[in-house]
C-alpha cells in the first residue's frame, strides 16, 4: 500500500484467539500483533503497539461479532459466543486506554474484496493473497490477513 504524506493512525482488530491486530503509525509504517484470548495480555498487546500513548488520537476498528441464528441451528453457537466475548474484551480495552472503538462489520470490509460464494478456507486464502499483495513489505499470515484488509479498507 504505497501512499506518501501524512497517515491517519489506524488500530484494526480481528478478535479470536487466531485473531490479529494492525496499527498503522502517522509515518506510514504498520506494526503487526497476533492477539490472544486473555485480556491482561491483549491490554499489554494494544498497549505496546501504540507506544504506551494513550488511544484518544488513533481510530480503532474491532471486528463485530455477533450470535446469529443460523449459528444457532448448525451447532456453532458455542464458538460464535467466545467470539462474541473476545469482541467485547477488545471493546473494553481499547475503551481503558481512552479510545473510543467503532465496530466493523466483516461483511462490511469484506465486500470490497468479493470474496463471497466460497468455503470458509477458501476464503481465507484468498484474503491472505489479496493482502499478500496489498501489503508486499508486511509479512502476511492467516492470523493477520484479514485485520490488513480492514486497515485497508479504513484508509
Amino acid at each position: 500500500m504505497e501512499q506518501t504524506g501524512e497517515y491517519k493512525e489506524i488500530v484494526t482488530i480481528d478478535v479470536g484467539v487466531n485473531g490479529g491486530l494492525a496499527y498503522q503509525k502517522s509515518d506510514g509504517t504498520i506494526l503487526l500483533k497476533k492477539i490472544t484470548n486473555d485480556y491482561v495480555q491483549n491490554s499489554d498487546i494494544l498497549f505496546s503497539a501504540v507506544g504506551n500513548q494513550t488511544l484518544e488520537n488513533i481510530s480503532i476498528y474491532v471486528e463485530h461479532q455477533s450470535l446469529r441464528k443460523p449459528d444457532i441451528l448448525s451447532g456453532r453457537w458455542f464458538n460464535i459466543h467466545k467470539l462474541c466475548i473476545d469482541y467485547n474484551m477488545w471493546l473494553n480495552i481499547a475503551m481503558c486506554l481512552g479510545g473510543e472503538p467503532q465496530s466493523l462489520k466483516p461483511q462490511e470490509w469484506q465486500s470490497i474484496f468479493f470474496v463471497k460464494g466460497t468455503t470458509y478456507k477458501d476464503k481465507k486464502k484468498r484474503l491472505k493473497e489479496i493482502a499478500t499483495k496489498l501489503f508486499p513489505k508486511e509479512k502476511v499470515t492467516l492470523w493477520n490477513c484479514d485485520a490488513l484488509l480492514m486497515l485497508y479498507y479504513k484508509n
